[in-house]
């Protein structure tokens, strides 16, 4: 029973910004008069279109930015001592 729901949470879809991947976008606009305007306060995007994922596939974006930023800080570093 556990894992049915498991799944049935990695299938489930989120909307995020499409320029920094934040999942916390404020609508703004009227529901049912005019179409969503979304608004991020991380990065200040401001738009009509957002990302509509999964949440396994934002979590696996999520890891893999965050193993690339990691070695790129490490190649930075090794080239200022090197």
């Amino acid at each position: 029973m556990k894992d049915r729901e498991k799944n049935k949470d990695k299938n489930k879809n989120i909307i995020v910004c499409p320029n920094c991947l934040n999942p916390y976008l404020k609508i703004v606009g009227l529901p049912g008069v005019t179409p969503p305007y979304y608004v991020c306060e991380k990065c200040g995007y401001r738009g009509y279109v957002v990302l509509e994922i999964s949440l396994e596939e934002y979590f696996k974006i999520k890891r893999e930015l965050s193993e690339k930023s990691k070695s790129d800080i490490g190649f930075s570093l090794s080239q200022r001592h090197g």
